[in-house]
């Protein structure tokens, strides 16, 4: 999904997790391509691992993507609601600042 926001001359583009493994690489590039110069990641560190994502950060990194981790339990009965409000704070500031496409 992609959301423009009048607020913010930023794009923000909400989707699933990237293809893992031997895919990851030629998937951020993909993104590179379409113009995402953010990636934020709401994968917890189990999930992350679970997934084969943990090179996320490393890989956007050498291919010059900003790499935020913002990560979310996936269980309601987990969830911090004012570590989502924070993140949430977070992400209103990359918005504002970057002008961007911002991929979460």
């Amino acid at each position: 999904m992609k959301f423009s926001i009048d607020q913010f001359e930023s794009e923000l583009l909400i989707g699933s997790r990237p293809r893992s493994g031997e895919w990851l690489e030629s998937e951020l590039k993909s993104w590179l391509r379409q113009g995402i110069q953010t990636v934020v990641s709401c994968l917890t560190t189990k999930e992350s691992l679970e997934h084969q994502l943990a090179p996320l950060g490393v890989l956007t990194s050498n291919l010059g993507i900003v790499f935020e981790s913002m990560p979310v339990e996936p269980d309601p009965e987990d969830l911090d609601c004012e570590l989502v409000m924070k993140y949430s704070y977070e992400l209103s500031s990359i918005l504002r600042s970057s002008g961007a496409k911002v991929f979460v």
